[in-house]
């Protein structure tokens, strides 16, 4: 019996994690899948990259470091401006 019930309970604390995550990452990302931008975000804060796609479709998310010259030239080509009023602590947005 108390077999079961340590089950359930580590069942109910899971899904309330994933539940919180996947909520955290469409507030704060509009990233669905809450593991894409945890491993973007771990990318980026682990040195590897200097920016990495979490997301393609229905609109692409880029995570990137806060000043990075390589993401500015991959958006320029791609028709993207920066948009200085849109800028943040750490982050940017660029305007098509």
């Amino acid at each position: 019996m108390k077999k079961r019930i340590i089950i359930y309970i580590t069942i109910i604390i899971a899904a309330a994690i994933l539940i919180s995550a996947t909520i955290f990452s469409i507030y704060k990302f509009s990233v669905i899948n809450p593991f894409s931008s945890c491993f973007g975000m771990f990318q980026i804060l682990s040195g590897d990259k200097e920016y990495t796609i979490v997301q393609n479709y229905p609109h692409k998310v880029v995570f990137s470091k806060p000043d990075v010259r390589l993401l500015d030239e991959y958006m320029k080509k791609r028709g993207f401006e920066l948009s200085p009023e849109w800028r943040t602590n750490g982050g940017c947005f660029y305007i098509c």
